[in-house]
C-alpha cells in the first residue's frame, strides 16, 4: 500500500504521495466526496508531552489510528508534518488492524520549547483530493529541549562556544542593565535558565587587596538575588558554574591562593580549596560532577585536580609558565590544556600525562595564553599558538597579540594545519566549521575544521576591530568590535542585527544574551583601540 504524506512548513501545506510532489491544498478545505464511505478514525494519544536535555536523542512520537468502517476502493495513509521539527513520519498497518505512527525528531532540532500537531487522514487517491469522511485525527504534541547552562569560558567543557538553537533577529529587544554602585572590574556573565553571575572587583594599583564579590542576578529584570563578599584580594578570577555551585578563585598575596565554592541558589559558602600560587589570576575552573581541575602554583606550573569533596587528588607539573590565563577543556575523561610550547593530554583520574604534541609554530609573546582549547569533533584539538601579553590583570582583561590557530590530531599524535591568518578573539566551532576574527585587516572568518582554509568572511563597518569572544548558534555567529555586537547570518553571511555595545558574550539556557564589559584601555599595545580591562557593566539581551 502507497503512503502520501503532506509536509506543512510555516503556513504552506505540500501534499504528495510517498514524498513526492502533488497539488497544494489545506486540511480544512480539501474536498471530500459524498460517495465515499465514512471512516472514523481514534488515535490512541490525546497529546505527546516531552521534556529532555540537549544532549539526548529526542524520543520517536508514536501512536495507533484504529479504524472504524470499510471501503471496497483504496485506502491510502496521508500525514502532515512539520519538517524543522521531524526529520520523518511513517505509517505502517492497514484499515483492518489499524494504523502506527512514527514520528522522529530532527537529531540536531536545538533547544527550545516545540509544540504543533501531526494530522493523519485516509484518501482515496494518492494526491489526497478525496478523504474520507470522519478519517481527518489530529496528534499534538510538546517537545521541550532544555538547553545547557552557560558555565565557563566558551560555554561547556568543550570550549565550543556552541549553542544548539536557532534565533528568529525580529524577537531581540534590550531587557536591562547593571553596573556597580562603585566602578569595577566585571567577569564575562555565567547563568543558569533565571540567573547570571558575576565575580567583581573594585580596581585600584596591581598589588593592592580590594574588595571582592559574586554577584547573583534575577535574570527576567536584573535584581540583585545575593551578594556573596569574598573579602579584599589582590585578584579574582573568572568564575565558573557547575552541580550548583559557583566556583571562583582568589588571590590575596603573591603565594596565597584560595578556590571558593558557593551554593548558587543563595550564595552561601560550600566548601574551599587552599593552592600555592604566584600572582596567578585563577580563570575558570574545569568542573565536572566529580572533580575540579584547576591553575596555580609558582607562574602557574600547577596543574591541580581536585575532588569534589575538597581532597587534593593530584598535581600535575605544567612545565612552561603560563601565569594561569589557560583554560583547559576535558571530555571527563582527559583534560586538555596548552602551555605556550605544548598540546598536552593529562588523565583525570590521577594527572598523568598521556599525550604532549608538539607546536612547531609556537612564538613567545609574553607570559600568558589568553584562550583555552577546544575539543573538536574529528578526534581533535584546536588552540592559539605561542603566548601573548596583557595589561594589569583584572577579571575580564584582554590579551594584546593576534596569533594562528592550530589543530592537533590525537589521533596522528601531530598538528594537523595551522591557519594562514593570525587572529584574536575566541573562537567557537560548530558543525565542521571554526569561527574566529581577526584585526588589520579586519575579518570575521569561517574556517573549515577538516583543512584550516578559510570558507567565508564576513567584514564590519570601517574602523571598527573586532574583541572578546565568538558564539554560534544554529543559523547565527554574534561577533563583536569596539563599537558593537553583530549577528551574523550563517547562510548568507551578512549582518541582521547589531547593538552598540562591546564586552565579553555569554548566552543563557533562558535564550537571554549577556554583554560584560563595555570599557577601553588607553594602553594601544594592541589592536586599537584596546577594550583590555573590564570596567563595570552586564547588559541583557532577550533574544525570544
Amino acid at each position: 500500500m502507497r503512503h502520501a504524506f503532506w509536509v506543512t512548513s510555516m503556513a504552506v501545506l505540500l501534499s504528495g504521495c510517498g514524498g513526492g510532489g502533488g497539488g497544494n491544498t489545506s486540511v480544512g478545505t480539501t474536498p471530500t466526496q459524498p460517495s465515499l464511505p465514512s471512516l472514523s478514525v481514534v488515535l490512541s494519544q490525546q497529546s505527546v508531552p516531552a521534556v529532555i536535555n540537549e544532549d539526548e536523542t529526542p524520543p520517536d512520537i508514536t501512536a495507533v489510528a484504529a479504524v472504524s468502517g470499510t471501503s471496497n476502493t483504496n485506502v491510502l495513509t496521508d500525514v502532515q508534518y512539520d519538517k524543522s521539527v521531524f526529520s520523518s513520519v511513517t505509517v505502517t498497518g492497514s484499515i483492518s488492524t489499524g494504523y502506527n505512527i512514527t514520528a522522529r525528531p530532527l537529531a540536531d532540532i536545538g533547544g527550545g520549547v516545540f509544540t504543533g500537531s501531526i494530522t493523519f487522514r485516509l484518501c482515496q487517491d494518492a494526491g489526497c483530493t478525496q478523504v474520507y469522511p470522519g478519517s481527518t485525527a489530529t496528534l499534538p504534541y510538546s517537545l521541550t529541549i532544555k538547553l545547557k547552562d552557560w558555565g565557563r569560558y566558551q560555554r561547556t567543557n568543550l570550549q565550543t562556544g556552541y549553542v544548539p538553537v536557532t534565533l528568529d533577529v525580529s524577537k531581540f529587544a534590550r531587557a536591562w542593565e547593571w553596573s556597580p554602585a562603585i566602578s569595577s572590574a566585571v567577569s564575562a556573565v555565567i547563568a543558569d535558565n533565571g540567573t547570571a553571575y558575576v565575580t567583581t572587583q573594585i580596581p585600584n594599583n596591581f598589588n593592592l587587596n580590594r574588595p571582592t564579590s559574586i554577584v547573583a542576578f534575577n535574570e527576567a529584570d536584573g535584581s540583585q538575588k545575593w551578594t556573596y563578599n569574598l573579602g579584599d584580594m589582590a585578584k579574582v578570577g573568572q568564575p565558573t558554574l557547575a552541580n550548583g555551585k559557583i566556583y571562583a578563585a582568589t588571590v590575596s598575596s603573591s603565594q596565597i591562593g584560595k578556590l571558593h565554592v558557593i551554593n548558587a541558589a543563595n550564595g552561601t559558602m560550600s566548601i574551599s580549596y587552599d593552592f600555592d600560587t604566584q600572582w596567578i589570576q585563577g580563570d575558570y575552573p574545569t568542573v565536572t560532577a566529580d572533580n575540579i581541575f584547576f591553575y596555580g602554583g609558582q607562574f602557574g606550573t600547577v596543574l591541580y585536580g581536585y575532588s569534589a569533596t575538597g581532597a587534593t587528588q593530584w598535581k600535575h607539573n605544567t612545565v612552561y609558565t603560563i601565569y594561569g590565563t589557560t583554560y583547559s577543556a576535558t571530555d571527563g575523561t582527559y583534560v586538555y590544556y596548552y602551555n605556550g610550547k605544548y598540546l598536552n593530554v593529562v588523565r583525570a583520574s590521577d594527572g598523568a600525562l598521556v599525550k604532549s604534541l608538539l607546536d612547531p609554530y609556537s612564538t613567545w609573546a609574553g607570559y600568558d595564553i589568553g584562550a583555552g582549547v577546544i575539543l573538536g569533533g574529528q578526534s581533535n584539538v584546536i588552540s592559539y599558538s605561542g603566548t601573548t601579553s596583557y595589561p594589569v590583570n583584572t577579571v575580564n582583561s584582554e590579551h594584546y597579540n593576534q596569533r594562528p590557530l592550530v589543530s592537533y590530531s590525537l589521533n596522528a599524535n601531530s598538528d594537523q594545519w595551522k591557519t594562514a591568518n593570525n587572529y584574536f578573539t575566541s573562537p567557537a566551532l560548530a558543525k565542521g566549521v571554526l569561527y574566529a576574527a581577526r584585526n588589520n585587516p579586519n575579518s570575521f572568518d569561517a574556517i573549515n575544521e577538516t583543512t584550516g582554509a578559510v570558507l567565508w568572511s564576513w567584514t564590519p563597518p570601517a574602523g571598527e576591530y573586532f574583541h572578546r569572544n565568538v558564539i554560534i548558534t544554529n543559523n547565527l555567529a554574534f561577533v563583536g568590535t569596539d563599537k558593537a555586537i553583530y549577528a551574523i547570518d550563517l547562510k548568507d553571511h551578512t549582518s541582521r542585527w547589531s547593538y552598540p555595545a562591546s564586552g565579553t558574550l555569554s548566552l543563557s539556557p533562558n535564550l537571554t544574551l549577556y554583554i560584560s564589559g563595555d570599557v577601553y584601555d588607553t594602553n594601544n599595545a594592541g589592536p586599537q583601540p584596546n577594550p583590555a580591562r573590564s570596567r563595570g557593566k552586564v547588559t541583557a539581551l532577550k533574544l525570544r
